[in-house]
């Protein structure tokens, strides 16, 4: 049956609110913003965007948002962490398309390329009924966007810095009235060999070892756009990336490497007539991970693939905005681990309205979700918005969420277990937006979660792990952003300061909220950031800081690695079609930790340059 609505829904969507003319649409947003406005999002601006665009995503993350990464070291698996929740229940999208592998729920942050990803934003708190499964904690929001300008342009950008890392991304673009051609290409590496303190050796100063990486990826997008209002929209991106596998502060040595191969494709069909757009998309996602290890005589090879279809309708009335969804998703695991090739397969049926009247807004959503022909969570979420004063805008929100077991929580042999229920959550928040005056504005939000059918691994007989539905999560916690802004005529300033507090613990009784007193593992109570950013003319000089509090590694707290603060300076320079960018990192040379007996780099910098050529097209 899902095969068959794959056939259906054969074309993609992509949301578009523009006008219906000869210029090519200047973003392109999962779902229609308007459904979005006014939710909890962190946004990176312009500048920042463009300084981070050499880096991975994780860096980029850390860096921009007050969100903890939980990074194995450089080179290393690095996932996100919202809310405090695990990287399995923090949604990530590319267009409308969940790149989370099934296998484990998942996606490595490292091996996602900045300069692959034109818009990207962090959506906080339960959302499954707009962003799907997983989306407990928030959502990672990214999209591609179609380049205006008519005519051809291209850039390049070069970077090199520490301990051998390097990095070479070229955007070729060509644009007419109905056709564009956008080609991205990227390929880096690092060496990794910087020094550190050991503490578990007698003689603790060492070079880390066995820590060479590289990445290759090119990403093509085509767009066509005719008659009134039909655009039609292809990508393909394909990136190679391999790896060493460093050893631990505890290990002599390691000779283990993981080579991660990924092809993504996704087609987009888009109407648009007065009152209503229809949206139609289909993607194919194939994920391949090879380790090796021959100290242990280790070989291991998981493959995972995805076919997704997705329709979207919406339909424009005088007070508001709806939405109808249906999405067919179908997911294959291969494994040593697997007996056989499990699938999984879903159809899930979403539908939202936004009702919009002078000072208030409300935000409706509903979705149901069958599960390899079963049902599975009903999900809804409100939204209530009201703009009290002219500088004071309240915002209400409740909802709840699920996660699915993964293929390997259901069917790795030894452990996997096919009778998991899926977790599910509640979420409710209150916060308001203060615009104090033309300079201040503060951002405030508060939240309280739980889960229930928490997933954990625990030993069962004959001492094997295996996965049960075993505990639940309370958590509560705040958000809090704070920004200033001032010009004079050729020099500004801007400074933005974040503070998250995220306290959740795991539980075996619920209803006794009063016994929740440990932090989950690896989770922070508190992470503050703050970015000071001068601009004169074509120079821009920003200085950020982090704060990350103590992290306990288990749940009786005997143990913990310790907080530590971590700054960056970022000197950029723009003159016609040249950029120069120059940065040091981790200016206060802290020995910090992110995953236990993993070490991060000290301090370190890079230079970088970029030259845009532009060659208009007159208008016919």
């Amino acid at each position: 049956m899902v095969k068959n609505i794959f056939i259906i829904l054969s074309f993609a969507y992509v949301p578009v609110w523009a006008q219906m003319d000869t210029v090519w649409l200047s973003e392109t947003i999962i779902t229609p913003d308007r459904l979005h406005e006014g939710l909890m999002q962190m946004k990176p601006d312009s500048l920042v965007t463009l300084q981070m665009n050499s880096r991975p995503l994780s860096e980029s993350l850390f860096r921009q948002n007050g969100i903890y990464l939980k990074a194995y070291g450089p080179g290393g698996l690095q996932t996100v962490s919202l809310r405090g929740l695990s990287a399995s229940q923090t949604a990530v999208l590319w267009n409308g398309i969940s790149l989370q592998s099934p296998m484990n729920g998942v996606i490595d942050l490292a091996l996602i390329p900045s300069f692959f990803i034109d818009n990207q934003a962090l959506e906080f708190g339960t959302s499954s009924a707009l962003n799907g499964n997983s989306a407990m904690g928030g959502a990672l929001i990214l999209n591609n966007s179609p380049k205006k300008l008519l005519g051809l342009a291209n850039r390049v950008l070069i970077r090199g810095g520490s301990f051998g890392n390097f990095f070479i991304g070229q955007d070729l673009a060509f644009v007419s009235k109905k056709f564009s051609s956008r080609t991205r290409f990227i390929s880096g590496g690092a060496k990794n060999n910087f020094n550190f303190s050991n503490p578990y050796k007698t003689t603790p100063a060492e070079t880390m070892r066995h820590a060479k990486e590289s990445s290759m990826g090119l990403l093509q997008e085509l767009n066509y756009k005719w008659g009134y209002g039909h655009q039609l929209f292809g990508r393909i991106w394909y990136q190679k990336n391999d790896r060493q596998i460093p050893p631990t502060w505890v290990q002599n040595e390691s000779k283990a490497t993981q080579n991660d191969v990924n092809l993504r494709a996704n087609v987009e069909y888009v109407m648009i007539r007065k009152h209503g757009k229809a949206f139609f998309r289909t993607a194919f996602l194939d994920e391949s991970i090879r380790y090796t290890d021959p100290l242990i005589s280790l070989k291991s090879k998981n493959r995972s693939k995805g076919y997704i279809g997705i329709a979207e309708f919406d339909r424009d009335w005088k007070m508001g905005i709806s939405s109808g969804v249906l999405n067919a998703t179908r997911q294959e695991g291969k494994s040593s681990g697997y007996i056989g090739k499990p699938n999984l397969s879903q159809i899930s049926l979403g539908l939202t309205h936004k009702y919009h009247k002078k000072k208030t807004s409300i935000l409706l959503a509903a979705r149901q979700l069958w599960a390899n022909g079963s049902i599975r969570p009903f999900t809804a979420s409100a939204f209530f918005q009201h703009q009290i004063s002219r500088r004071i805008r309240l915002n209400l929100r409740v909802g709840n969420a699920y996660r699915l077991p993964t293929l390997n929580d259901l069917y790795w042999n030894p452990g996997g277990n096919p009778k998991l229920e899926a977790e599910r959550s509640w979420n409710a928040e209150f916060g308001f937006h203060w615009q104090i005056n033309k300079q201040w504005d503060l951002q405030w939000n508060n939240y309280l979660l739980k889960i229930e059918n928490y997933i954990n691994w625990v030993p069962g007989v004959l001492s094997i792990w295996q996965p049960q539905n075993v505990a639940g999560v309370w958590g509560r916690g705040h958000e809090s952003e704070l920004n200033f802004h001032k010009s004079f005529r050729k020099f500004a300033v801007k400074w933005n300061a974040l503070w998250h507090l995220n306290l959740v613990s795991k539980n075996l009784n619920l209803n006794d909220y009063y016994d929740v007193t440990r932090q989950i593992a690896y989770v922070p109570a508190n992470r503050l950031s703050s970015t000071l950013t001068f601009q004169y003319h074509n120079f821009s000089l920003r200085w950020s800081n982090i704060f990350t509090s103590n992290r306990f590694l288990n749940e009786d707290h005997d143990d913990l690695l310790k907080a530590f603060y971590w700054g960056s300076l970022v000197l950029s320079w723009d003159k016609n079609a040249f950029s120069f960018l120059a940065e040091a990192n981790n200016l206060y040379n802290s020995q910090y930790q992110l995953v236990n007996l993993r070490p991060m780099p000290p301090l370190n910098g890079s230079v970088g340059v970029q030259y845009i050529f532009k060659q208009k097209k007159k208008p016919s």
